[in-house]
């Protein structure tokens, strides 16, 4: 008996890891390139929002679902299981999935397109947050660093060893990874 394969090879299981390697336009592998190291001391190439193949996916599924015409199917499913009716609400969910994705690196304008942060380090003429005496009690650092623990290390990190060059000493990247994550 010939064994079955998954048809849909895209949506195979997605190892995404600790850190993604797919970014921005494509790029494969991680750069030490400056451009990546975010005005507020984020390492770009490790944020969801620029993970290129996750964004892929979630196209690709949509189109997968319209062309399969998921819809009424999902109607007629909810019929014996409840939990298709939610399928609207999964679709909505998907769409504002597709809204975070970070095109560019915050350097470039990309990210956030209203970013607050980035508007203070430009006013204050700063290549980042790191040059800023107040950044380990900036208010608009704060919600940040509660997804990001790692905020300050990385901050001081930045400051001590540059741009260029810290991203390789670099701590977990968002509250929920395991340490060793980002490095």
């Amino acid at each position: 008996m010939k064994s079955a394969t998954f048809p849909y090879a895209a949506f195979a299981p997605l190892n995404f890891g600790c850190r993604p390697r797919e970014h921005f336009k494509g790029s494969l592998e991680m750069s030490m390139d400056k451009r990546y190291t975010a005005l507020c001391g984020l390492w770009c190439l490790d944020c969801i929002p620029s993970n290129k193949r996750f964004f892929t996916v979630v196209k690709e599924l949509k189109g997968l679902l319209v062309g399969l015409q998921f819809e009424p199917y999902a109607r007629l499913k909810s019929r014996s299981n409840a939990v298709f009716r939610e399928y609207p609400h999964f679709v909505s969910v998907l769409e504002e999935i597709q809204k975070l994705e970070c095109i560019t690196p915050c350097t470039e304008g990309g990210c956030k397109p209203d970013c607050e942060v980035r508007e203070c380090v430009l006013r204050k003429n700063f290549a980042g947050c790191w040059e800023c005496d107040h950044n380990s009690d900036c208010e608009l650092l704060k919600p940040l660093k509660s997804v990001h623990p790692n905020l300050g290390y990385h901050l001081a990190l930045i400051r001590r060893n540059g741009p260029e060059k810290w991203f390789k000493k670099r701590k977990a990247h968002y509250a929920w990874q395991e340490e060793g994550c980002g490095a």
